[in-house]
Parts: structure tokens; C-alpha cells; sequence
């Protein structure tokens, strides 16, 4: 027998059925993907895209995308 596990559709399903009923239903009804159920019922972390092409616009998205205190760690670690 296969264990899905991870990234899977089926995986995330089946989690937020178990564990997250109200989030599983609002998957069903399409109101939600279920990455977006599982981020917020905490069984991943939040991901996001950064393009690589520019200092300033890597620094744009993460001022944007990241808490103000997770920028200054990020930014005493890179200098």
C-alpha cells in the first residue's frame, strides 16, 4: 500500500478531512485550494515565488511578503 504524503492532492485531502473538517469543506465547495487549507490549518508553511533577476525587486517582494522583524534577521544575516 502507497502512503501519500506531502505536496499530494490526495494527501492534503485526506488530512484536512481528518484533522480539519470545516477547511476540508471549504475545499469540496471550491472556495479554497487545498494548499491554501493546509497553510492555514498549519500542516505547511507558507510558500511564495521570488524572481532572481533583480536585488531590488527580491527586497521589494520579501518587504511585502515577510513580517518587518523576519526582514532585519534576514537583513543582519546577509551583511
Amino acid at each position: 500500500m502507497t502512503v501519500h504524503r506531502g505536496t499530494s492532492r490526495r494527501y492534503a485531502l485526506n488530512r484536512l478531512e481528518r484533522d480539519a473538517p470545516e477547511l476540508y469543506q471549504q475545499v469540496v465547495q471550491k472556495k479554497m485550494t487545498a494548499h491554501a487549507a493546509m497553510v492555514q490549518a498549519g500542516f505547511r508553511p507558507p510558500t511564495f515565488t521570488v524572481r532572481a533577476d533583480s536585488a531590488e525587486q527580491v527586497a521589494e517582494t520579501l518587504k511585502r511578503r515577510l513580517p518587518p522583524e523576519m526582514v532585519a534577521e534576514l537583513a543582519a544575516k546577509l551583511a
